[in-house]
């Protein structure tokens, strides 16, 4: 969800909506009062987090292993159900955050991080047998980062801005179990 700030039409200022579609310059929010959405420059909106944890998938999460302690089952329970969290829009389980660099405490970067991960697997379909190879080599942050720059550059997914927000951040603010 985000807020929008700074708006010529005052009653949407402050207001939460749904970002429902983005192109290069503008991001499409669909706020509750209104029918359609409104194309809405992205500096002018914030982003906001609410956790749904509880909504997260069933089934059990595979352990998490030190970096290199996974094995290819072990790591493709996990990318999988890290991808059904992606596509329920839900968080994982806390014991998996920092793999996949969620376990930051600013939960608005972290949505941000959330949203990047739902552009590189779901809007650009880059892959989860990669996602898990980065697993077992230990690489999980570069691809992470060359995902993050592909998602930025792209025109079909909504998560776009998401990504851009990351890279004005910078990859060293994204908290990763090691």
């Amino acid at each position: 969800a985000v807020v929008a700030r700074g708006l010529s039409v005052q009653e949407l200022n402050g207001i939460e909506g749904e970002v429902v579609q983005y192109s290069r310059d503008r991001v499409g929010v669909l706020f509750p009062q209104r029918e359609a959405p409104v194309a809405i420059k992205p500096e002018r909106l914030e982003i906001v987090w609410e956790a749904q944890l509880a909504a997260a998938p069933e089934g059990p999460v595979p352990n998490v292993a030190p970096r290199g302690g996974l094995d290819r089952q072990q790591a493709t329970a996990m990318v999988k159900h890290f991808a059904d969290c992606l596509f329920k829009d839900v968080f994982p389980p806390d014991d998996v955050l920092g793999v996949f660099g969620l376990a930051g405490e600013d939960d608005r970067h972290n949505a941000a991080i959330f949203g990047v991960w739902q552009g590189a697997l779901l809007h650009l379909d880059l892959g989860e047998n990669a996602l898990v190879e980065a697993m077992l080599e230990g690489r999980v942050e570069d691809l992470f980062q060359n995902w993050c720059r592909q998602v930025a550059q792209s025109t079909i997914s909504p998560r776009a801005y998401y990504a851009q927000q990351v890279i004005e951040r910078g990859f060293a603010a994204i908290d990763w179990d090691n």
